[in-house]
């Protein structure tokens, strides 16, 4: 019995954190979802790589990827700005916001920056087959900043 006892006390000390892992939904605005497909990949990546959970369905939080825009700066260098929003579930349209965030960067086109990353470049190669090099850089140097953002904003809202 005492080992009974023992073998549930491991399984659920083990099993709790699977169940407690936030499940998050990384949305875009449809005339966005072609703009910041490999942007939107990255951020899935990276959450991913921390220990969360992203899903379609069922999420604890719908994350939002809105008002994108890039511009060119001198020689190969790249300024983008969007905004995060964290909400509460929902399907199809933006809703009441939990917490925000404008997000605002610069990123070089290197190519030799995809050889830091073995994983990312596996993982971003077969969700988008045409993304263009530059967006392959975007989505590795960006996705992992808005995932930092992300998770800066979900401990606020966990609070």
């Amino acid at each position: 019995m005492k080992k009974l006892f023992l073998g549930l006390a491991l399984a659920a000390f083990i099993l709790a954190p699977a169940a407690a892992q936030i499940k998050l939904d990384v949305k875009t605005k449809f005339l966005d979802k072609f703009e910041i497909k490999g942007l939107k990949h990255g951020v899935i990546y990276y959450l991913e790589q921390d220990g969360l959970k992203v899903v379609e369905f069922e999420e604890d939080f719908s994350v939002w990827l809105t008002d994108f825009e890039q511009n060119r700066l001198e020689g190969q260098r790249y300024a983008i700005k969007f905004k995060i929003k964290i909400e509460p579930p929902s399907l199809l349209k933006e809703g009441r916001v939990l917490a925000q965030k404008d997000v605002a960067s610069e990123f070089p086109f290197e190519p030799k920056i995809m050889d830091t990353d073995a994983g990312f470049l596996k993982f971003i190669k077969a969700k988008i087959k045409d993304l263009k090099a530059k967006e392959d850089i975007q989505a590795m140097q960006i996705g992992r900043l808005a995932a930092d953002e992300i998770k800066a904003l979900l401990a606020a809202v966990k609070r």
